[in-house]
């Protein structure tokens, strides 16, 4: 990717709750969003026609997180009236929902990316893996091993590898801590990323797609967004035998010799409250307490800001779809808003190089000769490419090949009208017309309509026609080739 900077728009403003919007969740492979907050509502949005499909009701305080199945139309929310509830997200129904799982609050709650399991913290608690039965209406504790490495006095944030037998948990020791995943109900503690005591709170952390990394955001102006990287044993080379493998054959392959702290991103000026990996393009965003939303472009060597805008209120929540063409951002003014990002993309950042390429090259063409060197041919294309988006090219890629086909064919008929000359009338008029041409009553219309016939007229102007069409051919020739 370049290092220019992009321009993402706001495609949609979500209103209709009546409190702040504290968290914002995408469906894995649908057009589906989850958006909850104060209010302690939950509602299903259309990312396509932006239309709330259902409200879901049963919290009796607000909804800290949402978290999506990734199979099945089933949702997990959590709240700070200590229940995790699963949803059915078609028939509205409430599944299941726990019995005081944290007993100060639930503070996040996060779905495994292909197992039925769900891992929830909780303030001033200890994390909790959880296990859904099939039919989705029980949860069962699964992981009461987990507390005994557990070292944070209070959990705010939790989170699944993408791919990876890896969860991440942060607090409010201003430290975040990777774990790895045994079994079933066995985790082990890898390594603590420690913030060198500054204690402030970390309030998330999201692991990247592919690479061996992952970004924190917590309080405070200077500490508030980390880059860390994952350094494992050369032993983790190997790939873990036997099906499924053994707890020892994990903890050779995911043996962490240290963890590091690769970059440290100034920008906000308070708290950072939610972060998030772009699934295909070395890009995270950021919500703060700053009102704003910051885009980070990860270059080798560096790592810049390469967008900032504004988020209305406090941002509290942001999050990606899985095809990379959406952020979801949600704030404390009631309302969730979704921003274009397709130019992120492979196909966006393919379509926005060609693009520079036709500014200089392709679109200069399509003008004559004299207004190349008119002033206001510049600021023309500068304002056309103002309005630059990921079907631009498809915009004016259609047109430009019809009038290519177009330009050829009249070029082709040009060339052979000059070559064989006009074509006789008795080839092109058949006897009858010939002869209707002649009747009284054609010569009538044909005054009726404003002189003589239109095959007359042909006839009359054929030579200035083909001068005509030849001086057509030599401005064609141009933006043929």
């Amino acid at each position: 990717m370049s290092r220019k900077r992009s321009n993402i728009p706001l495609t949609a403003n979500l209103e209709g709750h009546r409190g702040g919007v504290w968290t914002v969740a995408f469906h894995p492979t649908a057009l589906l969003m989850a958006t909850a907050g104060s209010d302690n509502e939950i509602r299903i949005w259309d990312t396509t026609t932006h239309q709330c499909l259902s409200t879901l009701e049963g919290h009796t305080s607000y909804v800290t997180s949402v978290a999506f199945h990734p199979t099945e139309p089933i949702l997990v929310s959590g709240s700070d009236d200590n229940t995790i509830k699963v949803w059915n997200i078609i028939t509205r129904e409430c599944l299941s929902s726990t019995t005081r799982p944290h007993p100060h609050g639930v503070s996040c709650v996060a779905v495994h990316p292909s197992k039925s399991l769900i891992a929830s913290s909780g303030f001033i608690d200890v994390p909790k893996l959880w296990q859904l039965s099939p039919d989705n209406r029980d949860m069962t504790l699964v992981n009461d091993v987990w507390s005994l490495d557990h070292h944070h006095p209070s959990v705010n944030s939790v989170v699944f590898h993408p791919t990876e037998p890896l969860i991440a948990t942060t607090g409010s020791d201003g430290k975040a801590m990777l774990w790895l995943q045994l079994s079933q109900n066995r985790i082990r503690l890898l390594k603590t990323m420690d913030t060198k005591g500054t204690n402030r709170d970390i309030n998330c952390v999201a692991f990247h797609p592919t690479a061996p990394v992952l970004v924190t955001g917590g309080n405070g102006r200077e500490n508030n967004l980390k880059l860390w990287q994952i350094n494992f044993d050369s032993r983790s080379t190997d790939q873990p035998v036997g099906n499924p493998p053994t707890a020892q054959a994990l903890m050779d392959h995911y043996h962490v010799s240290s963890i590091v702290c690769i970059a440290t991103l100034m920008g906000h000026t308070h708290d950072v409250n939610s972060v998030a990996f772009h699934p295909s393009a070395p890009v995270i965003v950021s919500g703060s307490t700053d009102k704003t939303i910051k885009l980070w472009r990860i270059l080798p060597g560096e790592i810049f800001c390469m967008a900032t805008f504004e988020g209305a209120k406090r941002v509290t929540s942001v999050a990606f779809h899985s095809n990379g063409r959406l952020l979801a951002s949600g704030n404390s003014g009631n309302t969730a808003f979704l921003w274009d990002c397709s130019v992120l993309t492979s196909e966006g950042q393919r379509n926005i190089a060609l693009l520079r390429g036709l500014e200089e090259n392709l679109l200069p063409r399509l003008f004559s000769g004299r207004m190349r060197n008119m002033p206001f041919q510049q600021e023309f294309l500068r304002n056309k490419f103002k309005q630059r988006s990921p079907n631009f090219l498809e915009e004016i890629e259609i047109p430009a090949k019809i009038a290519r086909a177009t330009a050829r064919a009249r070029a082709s008929r040009t060339a052979r009208a000059m070559i064989e000359g006009p074509i006789p009338r008795s080839l092109t008029t058949p006897s009858k017309s010939r002869s209707r041409s002649n009747s009284p009553s054609s010569k009538e219309e044909d005054e009726s309509r404003g002189g003589a016939s239109m095959t007359h007229r042909r006839r009359k102007h054929s030579s200035r026609k083909i001068k005509r069409h030849a001086s057509k051919r030599r401005r064609y020739r141009k933006f043929i080739r």
